[in-house]
């Protein structure tokens, strides 16, 4: 059984997801934050934040993170858990 859920609070959040075995949500806060992801067995994440940040990600059994930071830095990192090794790039401006 699959159910589709809305919710809207105020004028602040509105938020649209189903609900089942696993979850995929689509919700949008006010003017700041968007926000997509996929929770299931994994999970894939991607989302905007104001004119901060934008995040894209994926964690399985390794990671994989890609993220811009227009104040700070722009990073990608992947994490790949089988070796045990981490790897780290940052491009500062």
């Amino acid at each position: 059984m699959v159910v589709l859920l809305y919710a809207s609070d105020g004028t602040a959040n509105t938020h649209i997801w189903v609900a089942g075995t696993v979850a995929t949500r689509i919700s949008y806060d006010g003017t700041a934050s968007t926000h997509i992801w996929y929770d299931g067995t994994t999970s894939t994440h991607i989302w905007y934040d104001g004119t901060a940040s934008t995040h894209i990600w994926y964690d399985g059994t390794a990671s994989t993170h890609i993220w811009f930071d227009d104040t700070a830095a722009t990073r990608f990192s992947y994490t790949h858990l089988v070796c045990y090794c981490t790897h780290l790039v940052r491009w500062y401006f």
